[in-house]
């Protein structure tokens, strides 16, 4: 069953930008960044169909609910993905990892799981960061992009927000620490 998503053509365009480079999308709630991003998984799982696909979002309630809705507009792609937070049990989570290659997953759980040595970048060609504003000092999200540009052979970084930050040197500092080539 193939989705019935059509895209409006500035989707279109942000959608090439983040095939292209590492993309921070900025857009108002309720403009599509989720579905762009739903497409920028897709189009790298078509490039690189051996590599694994991050979709970071910053709580448990919102992993969940890109990973809902993922399948209900993807759902040819249902047996491929899963969504993992802290109430995974960390040794199931070691082995879920491995049993998915689309992964809907808190910052927080995934950098343990980076620390604690059970889960690695090196088969990994995406990340999506929802919220990226909050790439800054010490969240789980800055520690996540280094390790993944640092493991990744074909890194793609994607961030959303609706909310980059007034200051010019905090939307910078999430610039830098997702390694970002493009603003749109």
């Amino acid at each position: 069953m193939q989705t019935q998503i059509e895209l409006r053509e500035y989707q279109k365009n942000i959608l090439k930008t983040c095939l292209e480079k590492n993309t921070l999308v900025i857009l108002p709630t309720g403009t599509g960044k989720t579905i762009i991003a739903f497409f920028v998984v897709i189009e790298r799982l078509k490039k690189y169909p051996d590599k694994t696909v991050f979709f970071l979002a910053p709580t448990k309630p919102l992993a969940n609910q890109h990973y809902k809705n993922f399948i209900k507009f993807f759902p040819e792609y249902k047996e491929k993905a899963i969504a993992i937070t802290g109430e995974s049990r960390p040794d199931r989570r070691e082995y879920l990892y491995k049993m998915a290659q689309i992964i809907f997953v808190t910052p927080q759980t995934l950098q343990n799981d980076i620390i604690n040595g059970k889960v690695s970048f090196y088969n990994t060609s995406t990340i999506i960061f929802d919220e990226a504003h909050r790439a800054v000092k010490k969240y789980p999200y800055v520690f996540i992009a280094k390790k993944f540009v640092e493991q990744a052979e074909d890194p793609r970084i994607v961030g959303l927000t609706a909310s980059p930050g007034w200051k010019l040197e905090k939307i910078q500092e999430v610039v830098n620490n997702l390694f970002i080539e493009a603003i749109e």
